[in-house]
């Protein structure tokens, strides 16, 4: 047996002590590396965990966005039904009020602006659903991402961990192949770059699409509250107007009422005039009738007899020429009552059919009118 000389014996301690310099030297390296991805591993975790929070709060407000849409409709959808309540209401008008009038048109406007915003508002619901759905994917890669850095930060931290002295130390053959999988840090750091990336840009569209979407709630409830107002000025106008021309009708059946009672009135002292002149007329034909029982020699036509029985005769002409020029003028008097009554029952119609307008417009479309939406529910936050 051969004993290791002093020389060899000092060899072989000092490429002992040059591999253990070499393997600290290593471990120091490796847990520096280690360290320094796992800082950065810390770093782009909190990053993610960031934009995540920026991608999640969008799609938070984009799902509000899309239920103030669908209210919004909603309630445009109402003012579409009250407009044909009022169209229906409207048609129950009578005779030559049923027209087609500027409160018809402007109700026919307001249904048809509706029946366009509803139109752009599904629009804008595709458009934001669409939106939803690129923040979904970019949430979705985001967290993915996130996962994965997490779990490889939490195994880096529990390498950092260990050191010779570590009770979990354990053989691990075949550990030192590198996998054919593995992607190069160039490829590592490019795919959080691409999901980074398409996180901000969909977070950015969500805002360029809000933006737009709050501008177009904007000017759709601003064209709907200004088309309201035309439609409750033109009811307005609408009802002033008829009850003008009602006062009026009033004012004329007044008056007809007024001659009726007139006519009434010449026709019954006419009548009584008529009927004073019956005992003249009596007591002249009486006389004639009398003189003419004289009997022989004496039932001649002598001067006084003749000027007698000639001032009798005339004066029953003049009895009769007046009770003509009455009758006449009764008779006048009744067919002016007749037109006069005619003008009545007329104005009286006119009158009925101008209060059910009145009670239309004033009171049943009003009632109606009084369910349109207010501003807060057109904006869809109601």
């Amino acid at each position: 047996m051969r004993w290791l000389s002093g020389n060899e014996a000092f060899s072989l301690e000092q490429i002992q002590n040059q591999i253990y310099h070499r393997v600290d030297e290593n471990q120091f390296n490796n847990k520096y590396y280690l360290t320094v991805n796992t800082r950065a591993l810390f770093n782009r975790k909190r990053e993610l965990e960031l934009i995540n929070k920026d991608v999640i709060d969008k799609l938070g407000s984009i799902k509000n966005l899309i239920q103030q849409l669908m209210k919004s409709d909603r309630a445009i959808e109402s003012i579409i039904k009250i407009d044909h309540d009022l169209k229906c209401l409207r048609n129950t008008r009578l005779e030559h009020d049923l027209v087609h009038d500027a409160v018809t048109e402007e109700i026919l406007k307001e249904e048809e602006l509706c029946k366009e915003k509803l139109k752009l508002n599904k629009k804008c619901i595709e458009r934001v659903k669409q939106q939803l759905n690129e923040l979904k994917e970019a949430k979705q890669r985001v967290e993915y991402d996130w996962s994965c850095k997490k779990d490889a930060y939490h195994i880096d931290t529990g390498c950092l961990a260990l050191n010779n002295s570590s009770k979990n130390l354990e053989w691990k053959p075949g550990c030192a192949q590198l996998p054919a999988g593995q992607c190069t840090p160039v490829g590592h750091e490019q795919f959080t770059e691409e999901s980074i990336a398409y996180a901000q840009i969909a977070i950015n569209r969500s805002r360029v699409l809000k933006t737009t979407i709050r501008d177009h709630i904007n000017k759709l409830v601003k064209d709907l509250l200004l088309q309201a107002c035309q439609v409750d000025i033109s009811l307005t106008n609408k009802f002033n107007e008829t009850d003008q021309a009602c006062r009026r009708l009033e004012q004329a059946l007044l008056e007809c009422s007024k001659s009726l009672a007139d006519s009434e009135k010449v026709i019954i002292n006419t009548s009584k005039a008529i009927r004073k002149l019956d005992a003249p007329s009596k007591c002249a034909q009486t006389r004639l009738s009398m003189r003419l029982e004289r009997h022989n020699i004496e039932h001649c036509r002598d001067v006084p007899q003749f000027r007698i029985v000639i001032n009798l005769i005339d004066e029953l002409k003049d009895i009769s020429v007046g009770v003509s020029a009455l009758s006449t003028k009764i008779n006048n008097t009744k067919n002016i009552t007749e037109t006069l009554d005619k003008s009545y029952k007329k104005i009286q119609h006119e009158i009925m059919v101008k209060r059910k307008s009145l009670w239309i417009d004033g009171e049943r479309c009003r009632l109606l009118r009084s369910f349109y939406p207010s501003e807060q529910t057109l904006y869809g936050y109601q």
